[in-house]
């Protein structure tokens, strides 16, 4: 259904501009990455990084939760009804990405790009696999778990690998004390 397509389309255009914020810092990372002298502290900054970008963009989609259905209607048309509907279902998948562009950079500024290759594959794997049986069985909330599921995939992927190659435990992941105590001393 063609109405289906544009909703979807919409909204995940819509929901997407949350990358803003990790496609801002994402670039800061790769430069630091690529030319950093002191490599032992490159895992800790890039996770405190993505963590930011993950807590910003959740406030984003909060934001989203918080406007009425209505202004969507008005600002896109009556047949928009459920464009604030789709990019919520959307958006765990959304931030699992804002998460990850940050790690991915970490990678591609290391030259790493296997790495990025590999979990870009299973994702797209993921979706090859889910997406005409979710389609079918769900159409538009069907497409978003799709999305989701391959977003999520490629995140877990990433940050494995990233947990591997800065030897870290998933308990150390969440140590922000001294991770911004970091970021002070990286300035």
């Amino acid at each position: 259904n063609t109405i289906l397509v544009g909703i979807y389309s919409s909204a995940s255009s819509l929901i997407e501009s949350v990358w803003i914020i990790s496609n801002s810092v994402s670039p800061i990372i790769l430069t630091y990455i690529a030319n950093s002298k002191d490599p032992g502290n490159n895992g800790r900054i890039t996770f405190l990084l993505a963590n930011i970008c993950l807590l910003l963009s959740i406030c984003c989609v909060l934001v989203v939760y918080f406007i009425p259905r209505e202004f969507f209607m008005f600002l896109l048309g009556n047949d928009f009804i459920y464009v604030k509907t789709v990019m919520l279902y959307l958006s765990p998948g959304i931030l699992c990405i804002s998460f990850a562009t940050i790690i991915s950079h970490y990678f591609a500024g290391l030259g790493k790009q296997k790495i990025l290759l590999t979990a870009n594959a299973f994702g797209l794997l993921a979706t090859v696999c889910t997406s005409h049986y979710l389609i079918s069985k769900d159409q538009l909330l069907g497409a978003c778990y799709a999305a989701g599921l391959s977003y999520f995939v490629a995140t877990i992927i990433l940050v494995s690998f990233f947990m591997k190659e800065n030897k870290l435990s998933f308990l150390q992941l969440f140590n922000f004390k001294k991770d911004f105590e970091l970021l002070k001393k990286a300035k």
